[in-house]
């Protein structure tokens, strides 16, 4: 900030309520007063009413008296024509123009003064340069929180951070917020704290209010007086953002709003009221959730509950369904929504009280989210809406195809049921979705061992989808009948055959999900034809691209397959490998297929016997407490620190440290390398253990000199 004020003669300071834009701007006086021969001027603009008090209370503080016959403005740059001063003129927010012409003339008339403002939107003068104000980093709340605790009481104990944590990422690590929480630790506990932010502007008010201004004697006094000066067209397009509980795009908020929401929503973003953010997919926007939270509340005030929540349940639709296509692949455009569950959840809650059809067809064409995500959420959602919707639609087809694909692993039996009705709508209604529903009764009977019904529905699939010109169909339905073929002594070569050539196509459409699932099943072909090391380079490339992809049931069968073939050499880590991958399942609600479970079963005797019962029960728990992540470079070969990688980092953990060193926050990281964000901060948080760190600008430096080094 100081070197901001070094390089431009107005810094205005912007920031959303209660962020601490007054005691920054105060700081930085102070801090650089000593270079204004005639020091610094503070000049707090909260408390007028009208803009022509604007000049008044400059002039007020310059000790200036305004004769009737004199212009105020004209004096007071006749005044500081020859001074050297910083003029300090906060919470500008409700007076933006008058401060804006005030500042011009200063600017363009006094060369020596310099201006610092501080206020929720810019005020749009030439040779402004703006200082956006977020919230406090998450270790700068945690420590406000126990430092204003502790003003409350000198015996506060801090206790599990983990709580202190939770509590300031829930108040978005607003200063205000924090302290307002802060002032509550003498009646109640961090943990109770937290449990009542659902009504967090009636708890968050201070209980002996303090003199001074009343605005920030309530966090929710600091919200009214931004609301309070909006239009009445960015009021209600805020309002209605409040929909959202996560990120939106324009097209997002325009469902929200209309014509005129692009002019709008950015007017909301100067205001600091939304928050803007780039990324790999474009600008994204969001609301802080105290922020969320008022306009839900404004919402309600105002009765456009339902009007909002049923343009964001068909806006989700609409946008579900544009990226839909039947026999897309689990890899395919709607890869987008897996980071709008949220929204997804919100939109289906709705839809079940107000439309309950949308839901039927929102959960068609989610199909394969769930099958990424959750196969017990997507399960409760598609049986919720075939009860609802009992009509003969081709959305009901759809959406017993998405029942049954959450349902396959865990019951094959009531899958194969549910595509059994699938197909007696789609034979009258679509061809596409009866070639997909082909497809999925023929997974269905492989993964209940029935493989002549397998290979009948897949060639079925196989020829109804190459009469549609559907090339990714195609392709997956390759792979899946050439699993089906592989255990056919007589028909392997032709399996493997199938599998290469599907591999080849797969990677041509650019599909990773079709590719590693061939490499899955050449994989088994060279394991059942004797060549282990052939078949770990291609379980390991499965490894490499399921795990990217988080596709929990094929990442945790892989591993299986990964211990089986290094139970021979090396048996330990045979029985780590084995165990995560076994509790990744269970954790993740995975169901393993009868065929790979007699393998485990097989697979547990072997390491038994090399091992001995107690040490080789000692290796599958200690790989039972690794996480998905450590499982996989384990079984990559990754566990042990590589000393041609710097650090001792992976390959993955480089990649996430190069991208964090750029700036780039884990939802962006996580977009670039297909991970969840939380996966993202777990590399993260390894990466800082090995390397000793405890930030980002620390690893940046660190990487900046490592690369360097080179």
């Amino acid at each position: 900030m100081r070197h901001r004020l070094e390089v431009a003669r107005l810094v205005s300071v912007v920031g959303p309520g209660g962020i601490g834009k007054t005691r920054l701007a105060l700081e930085v006086a102070r801090g650089c007063g000593s270079r204004y021969a005639d020091g610094v001027v503070f000049v707090d603009m909260a408390p007028l009413a009208a803009p022509e008090l604007v000049v008044q209370a400059v002039a007020r503080s310059l000790g200036l008296r305004i004769e009737l016959d004199r212009e105020p403005q004209a004096a007071i740059v006749s005044l500081l024509v020859p001074r050297q001063l910083l003029l300090v003129l906060d919470n500008c927010e409700h007076l933006v123009q008058a401060c804006a012409e005030l500042v011009t003339a200063l600017l363009q008339n006094c060369r020596h003064v310099s201006v610092l403002v501080t206020s929720r939107e810019p005020l749009g003068v030439e040779g402004e340069m703006l200082s956006r104000l977020g919230p406090l980093d998450e270790r700068s709340g945690i420590d406000l929180l126990i430092d204003r605790a502790r003003a409350q009481s000198a015996d506060f104990d801090p206790g599990d951070e983990t709580i202190l944590r939770q509590l300031c990422q829930a108040l978005d690590c607003l200063p205000l917020a924090i302290e307002l929480a802060a002032a509550r630790t003498n009646v109640l506990t961090p943990t109770e704290i937290l449990g009542r932010l659902t009504d967090r502007f009636a708890l968050l008010a201070r209980a002996k209010p303090r003199a001074g201004e009343t605005r920030h004697q309530t966090l929710r006094a600091t919200v009214d007086w931004s609301y309070e000066l909006l239009e009445a067209s960015e009021s209600q397009l805020f309002r209605r953002l409040g929909v959202f509980t996560g990120q939106f795009d324009l097209a997002g908020a325009t469902a929200m709003g209309g014509a005129d929401t692009l002019d709008v929503l950015g007017r909301l973003v100067d205001k600091s009221l939304v928050v803007a953010q780039p990324t790999v997919r474009g600008t994204r926007y969001r609301l802080l959730d105290t922020l969320r939270q008022y306009a839900w509340d404004r919402l309600h005030e105002v009765g456009e509950v339902e009007l909002a929540r049923s343009r964001h349940l068909h806006y989700f639709l609409e946008r579900a369904q544009s990226l839909f296509t039947p026999t897309d692949s689990v890899d395919g455009p709607n890869r987008e929504l897996d980071a709008e569950l949220d929204d997804l959840r919100s939109a289906f809650e709705w839809s079940l009280e107000a439309d309950p059809q949308a839901g039927l067809r929102l959960i068609g064409v989610t199909r394969d989210v769930w099958w990424r995500r959750s196969f017990a959420e997507g399960r409760r959602w598609a049986r919720t809406f075939l009860e609802r919707c009992p009509e003969p639609t081709l959305a009901r087809a759809q959406a017993l195809t998405t029942a049954a694909l959450v349902e396959v692993l865990d019951n094959p039996a009531d899958a194969r049921r549910l595509l059994t009705q699938a197909r007696s709508l789609a034979e009258r209604l679509d061809e596409t979705t009866l070639a997909v529903v082909d497809y999925r009764l023929g997974f269905a009977a492989f993964v209940e061992e029935h493989t002549d019904h397998a290979i009948r529905h897949l060639e079925r699939a196989l020829s109804e989808m190459e009469r549609l010109g559907d090339q990714h169909g195609s392709v997956i339905v390759h792979i899946i009948l050439a699993w089906a073929l592989l255990p056919d002594h007589g028909r392997r070569e032709e399996a493997r055959v199938r599998l290469e050539r599907a591999l080849q196509q797969a990677r041509e459409l650019s599909d990773r999900y079709a590719a590693g699932t061939a490499d899955y099943g050449l994989g088994l072909y060279w394991r059942w034809s004797g060549h282990p090391g052939r078949a770990l380079v291609h379980f390991r490339s499965v490894l490499d691209t399921t795990r990217a992809l988080e596709i929990m049931p094929t990442t945790a069968a892989t591993l299986m397959h990964v211990a089986r073939l290094l139970a021979p050499s090396e048996p330990i880590r045979a029985a780590r490998v084995a165990g995560a991958g076994l509790a990744a399942a269970k954790r993740s609600g995975v169901r393993l297929p009868p065929r790979l479970l007699r393998s485990i079963e097989h697979l547990h005797s072997e390491v038994g016997q090399r091992l001995g019962d107690e040490h080789a029960s000692r290796a599958w728990a200690d790989g039972e407490r690794l996480t998905m992540d450590e499982a996989v470079a384990l079984a990559l070969e990754q566990a042990r620190p590589d000393p041609l990688r710097p650090g001792g980092l992976s390959s993955r953990e480089l990649d996430v440290t190069r991208l964090a060193a750029r700036g780039l926050s884990s939802p962006e990281i996580g977009e670039l390398l297909h991970l969840s964000p939380r996966t993202v901060d777990n590399h993260l948080a390894r990466v800082y253990a090995k390397l000793g760190l405890s930030s980002r600008f620390q690893l940046a430096s660190w990487y900046v000199q490592t690369t360097s080094l080179e």
